[in-house]
């Protein structure tokens, strides 16, 4: 089964898709002009050179890297060599790396008060691919701001939304949230069915996952009615075998043994007049 980040690339199918993805395989450019409003044109190179282009539409991803690395030695602070570094690295799962590159392109262009959702979704998708939960729940934050600004635009970011809900189904899968997860794959399967059509492959896997979501979730939620029940009736029972005054009982004892950091109340045996084995 391929990974659900694998269709977030291919949302480059929607109207104006050469302006659309810039974390989908092969593809490098300007990150200002992607993710829905152009933020103004950044300092130093505007695009990649010819030859490294060509060595990303070949997946030669090593080579165009070290070839990017020698530019931002002239250039550190450019923030296109910035995020297509970061893409760079992402297709060559060091995520990490990737997640810097980002973070220092973000940065860049915040000390021009210019901001790339590009740049955003990239870092979004470095952090998710670390499975890690602070990372996990910062790259969700990042997202569902991306999923607001898309709202906002209405029709216009209608191809961000499917993007950005692919992305966080894939998030919250990883986070175990999988009734969350339904719901994400959800909009993503409404919205990709009435961009490609039903028999899309990606809207035909995405809708798996869904299904799976689903199962998980109904699951899960058993599960932890299961564990509250457990909860609350073990002190109930407690309460009815030892009588009426059984669990009060209990509570004092166990709250007196905590106290003395002995919680099974075994220091007692200590004190014992018996002769130890050790005095036989």
């Amino acid at each position: 089964q391929a990974h659900p980040f694998t269709w977030a690339r291919r949302a480059a199918f929607a109207s104006k898709a050469s302006e659309m993805a810039p974390v989908e395989r092969g593809r490098v450019g300007r990150p200002e002009k992607c993710g829905g409003e152009a933020v103004g044109r950044p300092d130093a190179v505007d695009v990649l050179p010819d030859d490294i282009a060509q060595l990303v539409q070949s997946s030669k991803f090593e080579e165009a890297y070290a070839q990017i690395e020698v530019m931002l030695k002239e250039h550190p602070d450019d923030s296109i060599l910035l995020h297509n570094a970061g893409v760079i690295l992402s297709e060559l799962r060091r995520y990490p790396e990737a997640e810097d590159k980002f973070w220092a392109a973000f940065e860049a262009l915040k000390k021009k008060d210019k901001a790339s959702e590009a740049t955003m979704y990239g870092l979004a998708v470095a952090m998710t691919e670390q499975a890690e939960t602070p990372k996990l729940l910062q790259a969700e934050a990042l997202l569902r701001d991306l999923l607001d600004g898309a709202f906002k635009r209405a029709e216009k970011g209608i191809p961000d939304m499917y993007r950005t809900y692919v992305i966080l189904a894939g998030n919250l899968e990883r986070q175990k949230r999988w009734a969350h997860a339904e719901e994400a794959w959800t909009a993503a399967v409404d919205i990709g069915s009435r961009m490609f059509g039903d028999e899309h492959e990606g809207v035909v896997e995405q809708r798996l996952l869904l299904a799976r979501a689903k199962r998980l979730a109904i699951w899960q939620k058993k599960f932890r009615r299961g564990i509250w029940a457990v909860t609350i009736s073990v002190p109930v029972l407690l309460a009815y075998w030892y009588g009426p005054r059984g669990l009060e009982g209990i509570l004092s004892w166990w709250s007196g043994s905590a106290a003395s950091n002995d919680p099974l109340g075994i220091g007692d045996l200590g004190s014992s007049d018996e002769p130890s084995a050790a005095g036989i």
